[in-house]
């Protein structure tokens, strides 16, 4: 069940790019087409030099609302149960319901 909830979790950090290419992983990558070239190392990787490699999603409503929000589902919890069964599963709804 941990491991189900932490999988769950882990979808919603996931930037567009970064499921699109776990989808091509998945699906396999046969159908990519491979360069061939040379690298060249006397680049320098501004990312390193920068301290970000990738950037992250910033939160989009702040902690008021999502409070509100929090308190609102679960006072009416019984109009909001596709919500309540995506996020957790049939059978804590149930329970939470009951």
């Amino acid at each position: 069940a941990l491991c189900w909830y932490q999988h769950k979790i882990g979808a919603y950090d996931k930037q567009i790019w970064e499921e699109t290419v776990e989808q091509r992983i998945l699906h396999g990558l046969s159908h990519v087409p491979k360069k061939s070239g040379k690298l060249k190392l006397d680049y320098i990787d501004l990312d390193v030099v920068r301290g970000s490699s990738f950037p992250k999603a910033k939160p989009k409503h702040g902690l008021v609302y999502l409070s509100q929000l929090c308190v609102l589902r679960l006072l009416f919890l019984p109009f909001h149960r596709h919500w309540w069964i995506q996020q957790t599963s049939c059978g804590v709804f149930q329970l939470l319901l009951v």
